[in-house]
């Protein structure tokens, strides 16, 4: 097995990204992720509390205006999807 600073540290965003959801949407156990990809379940969870961070963030403020609503079943009836994009999201 890998060590699993080694694994975490060389981990690309977009691998990242995908565990935290992974970790959210309670697709897999944190327990096998941490097995399967060589990682810790500390790291896991770290990834998920910075993804839930971020979706609290994203939806703190409420926007007057909204430019379109993104809405995608990823499993019918199983998961939403709902993604706001406001022209606040744009700026430079």
């Amino acid at each position: 097995m890998n060590n699993p600073q080694c694994v975490a540290t060389n981990m690309p965003a977009h691998e990242r990204k995908g565990l935290a959801i992974l970790a959210l949407t309670k697709e897999a156990q944190v327990t096998r992720l941490s097995e399967q990809q060589g990682i810790s379940r500390q790291f896991i969870y770290r990834q998920k509390h910075m993804a839930e961070q971020a979706i609290d963030q994203a939806f703190a403020t409420n926007h007057t205006q909204v430019m379109f609503w993104y809405c995608q079943l990823a499993e019918p009836g199983r998961k939403l999807m709902l993604i706001s994009v406001s022209p606040s999201d744009h700026s430079a």
